[in-house]
């Protein structure tokens, strides 16, 4: 998973199943990418609300942390092509990933456009936070 996201685009990642409380250390170790990520993540989906999608932001071995959908589900979506975007720290270690899955798609190149934004945004964000914390310790 890794070398696939250190590769800048994620195309297709099938999601291993984990227990729920590993899932639940996962989100907590997370906690702050989930924070940043999430209003993105609704924005992204609320930008493709004509056609079924799962939006999803998974962490560096590809564990789903969390995920909007609109008549599609996760489980199936993860079975389609996919696309999708690392998160990087500010020194350029990539923690996860923004994906989005389309039910049927004509507009690729765009959609991955889009992707690789949200996940800027949020990788800028995090650089921002721990900017913030150095100048404070």
């Amino acid at each position: 998973m890794a070398d696939t996201l250190a590769a800048g685009v994620v195309q297709s990642i099938a999601p291993r199943q984990v227990s729920t409380a590993e899932l639940e250390r996962r989100r907590a170790e997370n906690a702050e990418l989930i924070e940043l990520a999430r209003p993105h993540l609704e924005w992204l989906s609320a930008a493709h609300h004509s056609v079924p999608h799962v939006v999803s932001l998974v962490d560096s071995d590809g564990i789903i942390l969390c995920s909007q959908a609109k008549q599609l589900d996760v489980a199936r979506a993860m079975r389609l092509p996919g696309m999708g975007a690392p998160v990087q720290l500010s020194d350029g270690t990539t923690i996860g990933a923004i994906k989005l899955h389309i039910g049927a798609d004509g507009e690729q190149a765009s959609r991955l456009l889009v992707v690789a934004h949200t996940a800027f945004a949020i990788t800028q964000e995090l650089k921002r936070r721990a900017q913030a914390r150095a100048r404070a310790a």
